[in-house]
């Protein structure tokens, strides 16, 4: 998508490391990462079905829609995800998957961070996301970039997820 969000792509995050911009293939392949009903709820936030089919991942994901970015590591897909422009203003990260025998490597900090680096460019209200409460790793690392939880908020799923905020600052 071209409205806006600065595309900073193909710029090495480290070392031979990239952020680019997703294909369907890169959400395909992470899609694959996914080996269960529970995991697929918790990545799509209950929209899609397990197993995934593409057609119906890409609609429930609103793939038009979202701005989506991969990291890569020379040829190999390292993790995904999304950046949603919601109508207050506020850019919302989501679908963030790291492929499971690179976790724990710092990856995920190094996409949430960039994907962050991304949205504050366009100087929204603030940036959110959701989160499953018992995804505890998840929530610490979004705590440690600035994220904080929101108590009573819709975006919550009546407590299915745990919606975070971090302001511009």
């Amino acid at each position: 998508m071209g409205n806006g969000i600065s595309e900073i792509f193909d710029q090495p995050v480290e070392e031979n490391r990239f952020l680019k911009q997703a294909t369907i293939q890169d959400f395909s392949q992470a899609s694959s990462w996914i080996q269960s009903q529970d995991e697929c709820d918790i990545w799509t936030g209950g929209r899609v079905a397990y197993p995934i089919h593409q057609d119906q991942m890409l609609v429930a994901i609103d793939w038009d829609g979202a701005h989506n970015y991969s990291l890569v590591e020379g040829t190999k897909l390292l993790g995904v995800g999304q950046l949603l422009e919601r109508e207050d203003k506020r850019l919302h990260l989501a679908r963030i998957l790291i492929e499971p025998t690179e976790r724990g490597r710092g990856f995920g900090r190094i996409l949430v961070k960039k994907l962050v680096g991304q949205g504050l460019a366009q100087h929204p209200r603030c940036l959110s996301l959701n989160v499953h409460p018992e995804n505890k790793k998840a929530i610490s690392l979004y705590e440690s970039i600035g994220f904080l939880p929101v108590v009573n908020n819709i975006e919550s799923r009546n407590g299915l997820f745990t919606y975070m905020e971090r302001s511009r600052i």
